[in-house]
């Protein structure tokens, strides 16, 4: 009676460890694809909310700099050469070096714009926007969109990386205008 308690206590682990293998080629016991698959799809689980995390703790400083109005800080969130694009292809782009950016970014921050939410056309500015209106980014892999703004993660933090906005905005700050 105890052999067989000892016998069955020890031989049911293995055969539940053995139910989830397949028998390789090289007679080699490998995971099957569904648990092969099951444990990309909790990896990628767990690297999405840690990138959710990560980009959360980047955007409180992103958005305190700018409502304190540190520029070198929103400076050193983003990176340079920083693109100021157009909603439309084929439009001129300003191109913001790090001086130029802490000069202008202020400015380029109030200018009004127009977003959608809930089908309602809203005006607003960028610095209205990163402040109240953050839970609308769109996140995907490695990248956030937050009505123009982009933000992008590179191996260390995340970053601030453009702007695709309003063509008369770009216009504005095209050099010689």
């Amino acid at each position: 009676m105890n052999i067989q308690r000892i016998l069955i206590s020890s031989i049911l682990p293995l055969t539940v460890i053995l139910t989830g293998c397949s028998d390789n080629s090289d007679n080699s016991m490998v995971p099957d694809s569904s648990q092969t698959a099951s444990a990309r799809q909790i990896a990628a689980e767990q690297k999405a909310a840690a990138d959710k995390k990560s980009f959360l703790k980047f955007y409180q400083d992103f958005s305190n700099a700018l409502e304190s109005r540190d520029w070198p800080a929103l400076a050193a969130l983003t990176t340079f050469p920083l693109v100021l694009r157009s909603e439309l292809d084929g439009e001129p782009e300003v191109i913001l070096d790090k001086p130029n950016f802490i000069n202008k970014i202020g400015e380029i921050f109030n200018e009004e714009v127009y977003i959608s939410i809930n089908d309602e056309l809203l005006a607003s500015n960028y610095r209205d926007i990163i402040l109240n209106l953050h839970q609308h980014h769109v996140m995907n892999d490695e990248a956030v969109q937050l009505f123009g703004l982009r933000f992008e993660k590179d191996p260390d933090s995340w970053k601030f990386t453009g702007i695709t906005t309003h063509v008369h905005i770009v216009e504005k700050y095209v050099e010689g205008k």
